[in-house]
């Protein structure tokens, strides 16, 4: 079973899960698994399963523990959430502009 837990550990990556998601799985992962890992290594391996954008965006961001670099990792996933917002209502047509094409039909 602690096998189980380390390779899932081992291929955990955040994929479509909040970071709340991903780290609420890789904590249990960590601690069922019975790894006594340093913090570095910790933090290390949480990194490497964030998302790429995440990933991007922490490249050279200072941290000295895990606690700390999931604070910064919401961060910078609420600022990437927030860009898609405001990506995605600058492509959206003025109301006025969708009532005319329905009038028009």
């Amino acid at each position: 079973h602690r096998r189980a837990l380390i390779e899932k550990l081992e291929h955990l990556k955040q994929g479509d899960k909040t970071l709340w998601e991903y780290f609420h799985e890789f904590k249990i992962y960590i601690i069922y698994s019975g790894l006594n890992e340093y913090n570095g290594q910790k933090m290390s391996r949480f990194l490497k399963g964030l998302n790429s954008d995440i990933q991007f965006r922490l490249a050279n961001v200072t941290y000295n523990h895990i606690a700390h670099l999931f604070m910064l990792a919401c961060n910078v996933e609420s600022e990437i959430l927030e860009d898609k917002r405001k990506r995605h209502a600058t492509f959206v047509p003025p109301v006025n502009n969708i009532l005319q094409g329905v009038k028009g039909i």
